[in-house]
This record gives structure tokens, C-alpha cells and sequence, in this order.
């Protein structure tokens, strides 16, 4: 709490310097750690969001962006250890952050675990994952394809087998049939191959077992990702879970 306290000071002391002869009555600030992203929010007399670019003085004369003051960063930064050390303390853990700040000084904070921004951002992070897939498997199959073989779409079947990843198995439609290609995740990319055999393997876990397994079919071991090359990615569109028998 008492670094909860002094963060929301400094910012609050912070704000009241950066808009300093501007007319205002309310800022908002907001920090979504899960996401780690955030927002500022600065609202005149009338409640209406104030742009950047139309700042005004107290003789209404408009007046540039300012930098933010260095008690700014120095709190922003305090609010980010604070969530680290709280992380893994269940009591006091939390991911999102508010502190509503006025023109005399005045502040309001609050700080709380938001479970559906936490859920949010794990799906996000799940549909990165695939989405990487979804792109570097386009490379790989057109490196693996000869040069007169154009394709459009693919089948990309992803196995778990005791929560470990198994090789991609890739199914590609072609003028002259289907072509097939067995490749393992990691030669998608050598540099992320440590990486991306963990991220999916803790995909397959939490999904699973773990805090996303409300989402997605009990007990599924496979992954069908169909690809077609005219389409940007979608996670709900091309990513498909299922459970099948690999005994």
C-alpha cells in the first residue's frame, strides 16, 4: 500500500506540473499491466475529452504538447515494480491500475485484479502464437514447393502428445494434387526455435488444464490451422481445436 500511496502522489504532483496553465478538470490515467498498455485521458470543464493537439491556456489560447515531467516516468516506473511485487502475492496481486487526478490537487487511485483483462490477454497471447505459425509456415511451404507449383490454401495439423508438440504436419492443395510435408516447429524459425516449442506447450497447458480451459473443447490434442494465402490471419476463422485418438 505504501507504494501504491507514493506512486499515485508523484504522479498526481506530476500532472499537475505538465499541465500547468492549461485548462482542465479531470485527468484519468490507466495502466493495464496484463496487456502492458494503458491510457491518459484529459477531460475540460464541460467533461470532454481534450485532444493533444487542443490543449488550451486559461486565455483559451491553444498551446503545444508538452514532454511529461520527469516525477511522471519516476511514478510510472514505481507503478511497474509495484506490480511485479505483487504479482505472486494472491492478496495483493493486481493488474490494473487508475489514478483520477484534479486541477487542486485532489486524487483518486485505485488498483485491482481484473480477471477478464487477464483472460483477454492470454487469448491475445494464444492468437499471436498461431498467428506466427500462420505466417512463417507461408514462407516455409513456398521454400518447399518448387517453383512451378503454386499454391493457395494449406492444412496445417499441430499434435500434443503428453503436452509435448510433435512436428507440423503440412497438407498443401496444388494444380497437380496434394503435397504433403512433415517440419518441426522449430525450423520455422532457428533463432525463436526455444521459444516457440515453450510458448505452445504452455498454450497446450493452459488451455487445457490451466485458466483458459473454460474457452476451448475439454481435453483436445490437436490444433487444425487452414490456411488460404488470399487471407489475413483471423484466430476464430482459421484456428480450429479438436480431440483426437493418437494411440
Amino acid at each position: 500500500m505504501k507504494e501504491q500511496q507514493e506512486a499515485s502522489q508523484l504522479y498526481s504532483e506530476g500532472i499537475l506540473e505538465y499541465l500547468s496553465g492549461y485548462e482542465w478538470s479531470k485527468v484519468i490515467a490507466h495502466w493495464n499491466m496484463s496487456a502492458n498498455n494503458g491510457f491518459l485521458k484529459i477531460f475540460d470543464s464541460a467533461s470532454q475529452e481534450i485532444r493533444p493537439q487542443f490543449y488550451k491556456d486559461e486565455k483559451n489560447r491553444e498551446q503545444p504538447r508538452r514532454t511529461a515531467p520527469e516525477s511522471m516516468r519516476k511514478a510510472d516506473k514505481l507503478i511497474k515494480e509495484y506490480y511485479q511485487k505483487c504479482l505472486n502475492q494472491e492478496l495483493q496481486k493486481w493488474n490494473t491500475a487508475t489514478i483520477t487526478i484534479y486541477p487542486d490537487g485532489r486524487y483518486e487511485s485505485e488498483f485491482i485484479w481484473d480477471q477478464q483483462a487477464h483472460i483477454d490477454f492470454l487469448l491475445l497471447d494464444m492468437a499471436t502464437a498461431f498467428s506466427f505459425i500462420y505466417s512463417e509456415s507461408d514462407i516455409k511451404i513456398t521454400d518447399l514447393m518448387i517453383p512451378e507449383q503454386e499454391w493457395e490454401k494449406a492444412v496445417i495439423t499441430i499434435l500434443f502428445v503428453n503436452g509435448h508438440i510433435l512436428p507440423l504436419q503440412i497438407e498443401v492443395t496444388t494444380e497437380q494434387g496434394i503435397k504433403q510435408f512433415s517440419v518441426p516447429v522449430q525450423n520455422l524459425s532457428y533463432q525463436e526455435a526455444p521459444y516457440l516449442i515453450k510458448s505452445f506447450e504452455d498454450i497446450y497447458q493452459l488451455a487445457n488444464e490451466g485458466e483458459l480451459k473454460q474457452h476451448f473443447a475439454p481435453g483436445w490434442n490437436t490444433v487444425i490451422i487452414y490456411q488460404d494465402r488470399k487471407d489475413r490471419f483471423n484466430f476464430e476463422e482459421h484456428v480450429h481445436f479438436e480431440l483426437r485418438d493418437l494411440s
